[in-house]
């Protein structure tokens, strides 16, 4: 009896062993599988900004079907807001955008919805006029309408997002409007959350996080000049001085920094000549200067950081599970300037603080890219950072001194070493209209850690007489 029980008791042993063998092979296969479906590369391409006529919406319609032969995953649909609440807050139409899922489903493609809650019309490649909402405007009780806008160097004001230098009631009231948009697209759209890839979140003009420093509303700011500066009115003042109050505590200890005698804070305002502080390269020292572009480039960081933080809270329901996303642009002109005025476009944006660019701050990234990484820490949800310009070369020399190429590459490994996920887009259509531009999109999903692409937009890929539907079939082979 005791070596039958012995016998047995081996078999048992040797049982629960090969259980235990086969569990930890099935967990390691589960994480395997999770992390490559993590890691695989995602196909998309851009929807028109609008479509209007019956021809418009019968060509979109093929092109999705052609899409979908093609391989392609999914389509990102600007969501904006100020056609969807136009009328007046609280009100909201949704028929276009039923419209637009209904073909999606019916070509079995993923959607990616876009919050855009800046204006459609102003910027590169424009071909629609979509003002945010007009009430917004003379709605929010504390602040007027200039207080809403940027006002630029050159003392003009930006219609194309709303500014977030504001009274801490105004700012809440602000961000509040976009979470009460997100909640109802949220409730409109729930039962199709598995049908979403990701959540894209416009942060400000073009759906990019960063200042309209070289938008229409300024002469003479567009590509590829610096640009201009765009916190010059009274709120953005009234900011900058609790940024030095907070810096220096003293006015002294200010006074001792600038070479200044001001007698309180209050004194101080924003009378900075910027031409003058790139040519003399002012902006690299101590000083007034320095201390602005360094507050101007944190508030856009604060603000990236408030609009994570409020999709993250608006979609607490059905949504929860799906990624976000953000877009930072590809503002690659003037790196390559050797004078006082390299990196001044990225500067203006707000994108890079002022000085001091190597690898361990991911030549001037970091902190924009950190947002995603920071998220994280204190969240499940997973965010994702969309980077422009895949399919350029650099050309360093005159006039755009552009580093596209590098800046492309600073951006994907950055990423990689934050363990934050990047996917891609181009810049410009006609990026995608040539060979060149195709190679230098494959090299950076291959050699930069890029682990997706959008294509802009869906005809230069979808129209087969275009090289965009060859060339986008190989890629996703």
């Amino acid at each position: 009896m005791s070596l039958l029980r012995a016998i047995l008791k081996k078999y048992l042993n040797t049982i629960n062993a090969l259980i235990l063998s086969l569990s930890l092979f099935v967990s390691l296969a589960g994480a395997q599988e999770k992390t490559n479906k993590a890691n695989q590369k995602t196909f998309n391409v851009m929807a028109p900004l609008d479509l209007k006529t019956p021809d418009q919406w019968q060509q979109f319609d093929e092109y999705l079907k052609v899409a979908k032969s093609m391989g392609i995953d999914g389509v990102s649909v600007d969501i904006w807001w100020g056609k969807v609440e136009a009328k007046d807050d609280q009100i909201f139409d949704w028929q276009y955008y039923d419209r637009i899922l209904s073909l999606l489903n019916k070509h079995k493609l993923q959607w990616i919805p876009i919050m855009s809650f800046h204006q459609c019309g102003g910027n590169v490649g424009d071909n629609c006029n979509i003002p945010i909402p007009s009430w917004i405007w003379n709605s929010i009780k504390g602040a007027s309408a200039k207080d809403l806008k940027f006002k630029s160097e050159q003392g003009n004001y930006s219609s194309e997002t709303l500014s977030f230098w504001q009274t801490p009631e105004v700012k809440n009231k602000i961000y509040q409007q976009y979470k009460e948009f997100m909640q109802a697209f949220q409730s409109k759209y729930a039962d199709y959350a598995n049908k979403i890839q990701e959540l894209n979140i416009s942060m400000g003009p073009a759906g990019e996080l960063r200042y309209p420093s070289y938008n229409s509303h300024d002469i003479g700011s567009g590509y590829p000049t610096r640009g201009a500066i765009q916190g010059f009115n009274a709120l953005a003042l009234n900011d900058f001085r609790m940024f030095l109050l907070d810096k220096y505590e003293h006015i002294e200890a200010l006074n001792d920094s600038w070479n200044s005698t001001y007698s309180n804070f209050e004194q101080i305002n924003i009378s900075v000549d910027f031409e003058k502080v790139f040519s003399n390269k002012a902006h690299l020292k101590t000083g007034k200067a320095r201390d602005y572009l360094t507050w101007y480039h944190q508030s856009l960081v604060k603000h990236g950081e408030a609009m994570l933080n409020t999709a993250h809270d608006s979609f607490d329901g059905a949504f929860l599970a799906i990624p976000i996303a953000y877009k930072i642009p590809g503002i690659h002109w003037l790196i390559a300037k050797k004078d006082g005025y390299a990196r001044s476009a990225e500067i203006a944006a707000g994108l890079i603080p002022p000085s001091h660019y190597d690898a361990a701050n991911v030549n001037g990234y970091y902190n924009i890219l950190s947002l995603a990484k920071n998220f994280e820490a204190l969240n499940t949800r997973e965010v994702i950072v969309h980077f422009t310009a895949l399919e350029m070369s650099d050309t360093p020399q005159a006039p755009a001194f552009s580093k596209a190429k590098t800046l492309v590459k600073w951006i994907g490994e950055g990423a990689y070493k934050l363990n934050i996920k990047v996917k891609g887009e181009n810049a410009l259509a006609y990026g995608v209209h040539t060979t060149l531009g195709w190679q230098n999109i494959n090299h950076a999903l291959v050699n930069n850690h890029y682990l997706g692409l959008t294509v802009l937009r869906i005809g230069d890929v979808a129209d087969q007489s275009k090289i965009g539907f060859e060339e986008y079939k190989k890629l996703i082979k």
